[in-house]
């Protein structure tokens, strides 16, 4: 999913002595790691850990569910966490992510094994969607209440049926005893491999229910945007869940939202086939963010509503640039007479970039 991320916040430089230094360029020498235990249906899954050395000092890493156990269709959040052990002070390197479709931090990788063995297919596999560049990076204190990073699963792989699951992690932790040391090349880098695991508890639509008014109490209470805030991480959970249910929080969040809430809540808004939808998408084409308007275009053109390409076409005139070409797809995509005479039109937009996709495409059919 791209909703936009501040900056991480600005850390201030320790100093540290060249002998720290130079010790610290050395390799991170893992001392012992914890095997993960499987757990029992509906109980606690035991996290696993490691803990790695850097000089004197000791950091722990582990991976855990938020939960015990999920209902099928309940968005599964995991815990990826560095804990320091002893004392001094420890920095980590995290961002400069590869952009993808998912907006998943691509520095996790992360697989998912059914209880029969099998690996779940990588949704990111099947989505034709190149984004490119690298998302903001900067460094991260490791105090002794530890740094953590949630990873929503469905980003690596869709849990379909009811059953216990292993989670294998790998990922490549850059530490420093500085902040400019950890956003370096003297960074020292742990390749940690962590493992868990986590059970689905067969569908249940009323606790579904209650998990969903949950996170719509949670979405409302939204604030400013701040990176990985309760509320902004609730809005991305109702916008994964597959349930009508969702559908008044994220009209809700379309119209008076925040930023990156409205963001969310307008992509989420094109799978549902309702009037209520169609209207808070057609709404959002008038946004004052010309992202906002876009990503609702592109919520129009994806949406199965029958009135959806007819709420997308009275944009063809908007402002952003970004809108008038999701309208020149759309009709595209459409073969009938009405659409060869909307290409026509819409060959002859102000912007160069517009009309000579309608061009094409008039072309490719043969006018």
């Amino acid at each position: 999913m791209p909703t936009p991320d501040r900056p991480f916040p600005p850390s201030r430089a320790r100093r540290c002595v060249a002998a720290c230094a130079l010790l610290l360029s050395q390799a991170i020498e893992a001392r012992v790691a914890a095997a993960p235990i499987a757990a029992a249906a509906g109980s606690a899954a035991s996290p696993a850990k490691q803990i790695y050395r850097v000089e004197a000092l000791e950091v722990e890493v582990e991976l855990e569910p938020e939960k015990a156990s999920y209902v099928l269709g309940e968005p599964i959040y995991l815990v990826f966490r560095a804990r320091k052990r002893s004392g001094g002070e420890l920095y980590t390197h995290q961002g400069g992510d590869t952009i993808n479709a998912l907006g998943r931090p691509s520095r996790f990788q992360l697989e998912v094994i059914d209880a029969g063995g099998a690996a779940l297919p990588d949704p990111l596999a099947a989505l034709n969607e190149a984004v490119g560049g690298n998302s903001l990076s900067g460094p991260r204190p490791i105090g002794p209440k530890g740094w953590e990073q949630p990873l929503l699963l469905a980003d690596w792989a869709t849990l379909k049926k009811a059953g216990h699951y292993t989670v294998s992690l790998r990922h490549e932790l850059r530490l420093g005893r500085s902040a400019a040391q950890a956003s370096s090349d003297r960074a020292a880098t742990a390749k940690v491999e962590l493992r868990t695991t986590l059970d689905v508890l067969p569908a249940d639509a009323e606790a579904l229910g209650k998990i969903i008014e949950t996170y719509g109490r949670q979405a409302a209470a939204a604030g400013p945007d701040e990176g990985e805030s309760p509320a902004r991480r609730a809005m991305t959970a109702l916008a994964i869940i597959d349930d009508a249910r969702t559908m008044p929080y994220l009209i809700t969040a379309a119209r008076r939202g925040s930023y990156s809430a409205k963001f969310v809540a307008v992509g989420a808004l094109a799978r549902f086939v309702d009037d209520r939808a169609l209207q808070a998408l057609a709404s959002a084409l008038h946004d004052v963010a010309p992202n906002i308007q876009a990503a609702a275009a592109a919520a129009l053109a994806r949406s199965k509503h029958p009135l959806a390409l007819a709420a997308l076409w009275a944009a063809r005139t908007a402002s952003a640039e970004a809108v008038r070409l999701t309208v020149v797809h759309a009709v595209a995509r459409e073969r009938s007479p009405l659409a060869e005479a909307r290409l026509r039109e819409l060959s002859r937009d102000r912007s160069k970039l517009v009309s000579d996709e309608a061009k094409r495409y008039l072309a490719e059919r043969g006018r």
